[in-house]
């Protein structure tokens, strides 16, 4: 497993996940946070299958190695394609 240094960006997840089908989709409507209204980010591979929500985070962030994984778990996705 590779080290936090050397671990996949969120937008190097984003970008490898979306070439293997998983889709990028946002909610239909706004929620109300902290800081005002914000939109939630996500990662599926359709309607009525499991999802993941994206983290506030630039896409230069580097993922810890089990986010990694339980993203790759969820999506259904091979971990050897994220460095692990």
């Amino acid at each position: 497993m590779p080290g936090f240094s050397e671990s996949v960006t969120l937008g190097e997840f984003i970008r490898r996940a979306k070439e293997l089908g998983v889709q990028l989709r946002h909610s239909p409507s706004l929620a109300e946070g902290p800081k005002g209204l914000l939109r939630f980010y996500y990662l599926t591979r359709g309607d009525d299958r499991p999802f993941v929500v994206l983290p506030d985070l630039r896409d230069d962030r580097r993922l810890e190695p089990a986010t990694i994984l339980n993203w790759c778990e969820t999506l259904d996705l091979p971990k050897e394609d994220f460095g692990l």
